[in-house]
């Protein structure tokens, strides 16, 4: 991995995308956070909590953002 030399980029790594898990339920976040996808990214986005465990618990993310007050579970609990 290297920092780019451009300061708006990202980390970019040299072998493969990075794979984001975004579990979000407001529209104006989710759309902000869709711009990672110009950036190579790979965003797998859901509204649902019990669904990203779900899709976190199998594996192949290299990070998780998560709201922690979606509307079927809370990230207090």
């Amino acid at each position: 991995m290297h920092w780019s030399s451009n300061r708006e980029s990202i980390l970019v790594t040299e072998r493969r995308r990075w794979r984001i898990l975004f579990a979000e339920d407001t529209a104006d976040v989710a759309e902000f956070v869709l711009r990672l996808e110009a950036e190579g990214i790979e965003l797998v986005a859901t509204g649902s909590g019990r669904k990203a465990i779900a899709l976190a618990s199998k594996g192949g993310f290299d990070v998780l953002l998560t709201d922690l007050d979606l509307p079927d579970i809370r990230g207090d609990i």
